[in-house]
């Protein structure tokens, strides 16, 4: 059977998506997201946030966890786990930085951890937007708070005002 594939890019090229208007981009592709990366470099270069399945075993699997790796390195600064921490004292859903994602991996590829795999929410913050902030709950707190706080912003806004991720994440 043949199928045919096209780029991400080669969407954004020819208008079927918009990259300005892009607040998110979720894929899971069943360990094949770093080829799917390659090919939208259009989004990455934008930081557009990513939620992408993580499956470190499965990704070794068809050899693309370095490609996913190097392209959340490139591009991003922090990252997500997706599955809520069960230690009420500690964070819901702590933030890390982009380098330590190799050794995230780690943790799902253990055969002693019942969990072999989530999903990740991956980010481009500012130095501001990550300073002092632990996780994504702070993270949105803070963005809430500080929007609240500049009533001046709210007389500027259009009425079609972006989504939230687009406003968390800087890309207005």
């Amino acid at each position: 059977m043949t199928v045919k594939t096209i780029t991400v890019d080669r969407l954004a090229e020819t208008g079927e998506i918009d990259v300005d208007r892009t607040g998110l981009m979720w894929i899971d592709a069943e360990a094949h997201e770093g080829h799917i990366l390659a090919g939208a470099t259009a989004l990455l270069e934008r930081g557009t946030p990513l939620v992408l399945e993580w499956n470190p075993s499965n990704l070794d699997k068809v050899g693309d966890r370095g490609r996913l790796q190097d392209a959340v390195a490139e591009h991003y600064t922090h990252f997500a786990g997706m599955h809520r921490n069960p230690n009420p004292n500690q964070p819901s859903f702590p933030l890390q930085t982009a380098d330590c994602l190799p050794a995230y991996a780690e943790r799902f590829l253990n055969p002693d951890n019942f969990l072999n795999k989530t999903d990740i929410l991956v980010l481009r913050l500012t130095d501001e937007q990550a300073a002092g902030v632990r996780s994504v709950d702070e993270f949105i707190r803070f963005t809430r708070a500080y929007e609240a706080d500049d009533s001046s912003a709210e007389q500027h806004q259009p009425a079609d005002r972006p989504p939230l991720l687009r406003r968390l994440f800087g890309r207005e």
